[in-house]
């Protein structure tokens, strides 16, 4: 009985009751999807509570770990490059600073530097003859003539020997990308490096001139050098030995997370690892800068927190 009657309580309800009820409910969503949105809600409380100083920074950075730990911390894909298109000046636009790009045949850009052309020698320029009068010559033979009373004998100076002027160094070829970037980013670069004794850097920059930001210099003699540059100056954070100059494909993966923690990864290996508080602000762009040898970027993609 009392069933009967509940099941006719339900049916009397208004309808639009049963649709008002029903609008509360979405799109079913996946395990992970909602992991995802659970981790990028934790962040954004978390990134609250720091600028409000309202709980240990040390418990916070656990808290951002582990929203990374169960979600994508990087999950907005801000830059894709792979040059399919072959006109790396449209989508996205690359803007050349310095030197000259180019397309390789495998759809890669290609950087090249060209040391400027060596200045002639100065050479010491004979001087003037000069018309003697006849006062000028009594007076240089009355001058010898002093001299070798004296015992001392003149020697004309030699002419100095031409200075070779040293070679004007090479101008870095650079490009770069104007597009917004978050704080926190994943990077990931497909790359070829020629053998070559020069080096090449990829950065994340923040200003026009392009000269704040982190710098992830590889020098086929020293390794990896990862850099902090600012108004104060630079700064090494980390280093490490190895070699890419192969001519084969590398891929390097270079991350930033919330807690300001910096890894590198070459081929799926950790290379680097460092943390830096230095910049807290969104970066402007990414800058590549091929300083003398062959190196070709094959394929650029960022993703970040917004």
């Amino acid at each position: 009985m009392r069933r009967l009657t509940l099941a006719l309580l339900i049916a009397s309800l208004p309808f639009t009751a049963l649709a008002q009820d029903k609008s509360r409910y979405g799109a079913w969503q996946s395990g992970q999807d909602q992991v995802q949105t659970l981790s990028e809600e934790l962040r954004r409380l978390v990134d609250e509570a720091a600028r409000a100083r309202a709980a240990d920074p040390r418990f916070l950075d656990d808290l951002r770990a582990l929203a990374d730990k169960y979600g994508n911390p990087w999950p907005h894909l801000l830059v894709q490059e792979d040059f399919a298109n072959r006109d790396f000046t449209a989508n996205p636009a690359w803007t050349v600073a310095s030197g000259q790009f180019d397309m390789d045949w495998q759809g890669g850009l290609y950087g090249k530097v060209e040391a400027p052309a060596a200045t002639e020698p100065q050479t010491a320029q004979p001087e003037p003859q000069r018309k003697w009068r006849g006062e000028d010559i009594a007076l240089q033979l009355l001058g010898q003539i002093l001299n070798q009373g004296q015992g001392n004998r003149r020697q004309e100076a030699s002419p100095r020997p031409a200075e070779s002027a040293a070679p004007p160094p090479a101008i870095p070829a650079e490009a770069y990308l104007q597009q917004p970037i978050s704080n926190a980013f994943s990077l990931d670069a497909k790359l070829a490096m020629e053998n070559t004794a020069d080096p090449a850097t990829l950065a994340v920059f923040q200003g026009q001139q392009r000269t704040a930001g982190y710098f992830l210099t590889y020098d086929p003699i020293a390794g990896l050098e990862l850099q902090r540059r600012g108004a104060s100056g630079a700064f090494t954070l980390a280093t490490s030995t190895g070699t890419l100059a192969d001519s084969a494909d590398h891929t390097l993966n270079w991350t930033r997370s919330a807690n300001r923690k910096m890894v590198v990864s070459i081929d799926d290996t950790e290379v680097l690892r460092a943390t830096d508080t230095g910049f807290r602000d969104d970066w402007a762009g990414v800058t590549w800068v091929n300083g003398g040898g062959a190196m070709t970027l094959r394929a650029l993609s960022v993703s970040g927190t917004r």
